[in-house]
């Protein structure tokens, strides 16, 4: 008898740790490795214009050593990130900016500010919300995954 309650109990904890895997992987495949172009920062959208490259503003979370990569304006941005997907927490560290020959002073700059500032995020889809400590509704970045 319980060799039976060891066995049973042995078999329901491989399946648990492996449906724990499953959706791990899952959320991984939706969030990394994946070009997310920034949409909004706070409550301003990037739109395209002739004046400035801000709609060419993205960001990509590589998964091979936990690499971060973008672009703001066009300006190079890379550095390093951790993401809990069972709590939806992210933080940005590292951050390394090289500056391109164009500016944004004012969507560049707040896109850039907020980056170290992140520590949740919410992905619905092909949207991406980033959010700072605040715990507030509003997204400090805004991203469309990028086809």
């Amino acid at each position: 008898m319980t060799q039976i309650f060891t066995r049973s109990f042995l078999w329901l904890a491989i399946i648990f740790v492996l449906g724990s895997c499953v959706e791990d992987s899952d959320v991984n495949a939706d969030l990394l490795n994946k070009r997310w172009q920034l949409t909004s920062v706070g409550e301003f959208p990037i739109l395209a214009s002739s004046f400035f490259q801000d709609s060419q503003s993205y960001i990509q979370f590589e998964a091979a050593g936990n690499k971060l990569q973008g672009l703001s304006a066009c300006d190079e941005i890379g550095g390093q990130f951790s993401f809990n997907a069972g709590t939806k927490t992210l933080t940005i560290t590292q951050l390394t900016v090289k500056q391109g020959t164009c500016s944004s002073p004012v969507v560049g700059g707040h896109y850039l500010l907020a980056l170290p500032q992140i520590r949740r995020y919410e992905q619905d889809g092909n949207t991406l919300r980033l959010y700072d400590a605040t715990q507030s509704t509003l997204p400090r970045l805004t991203f469309r995954a990028d086809d």
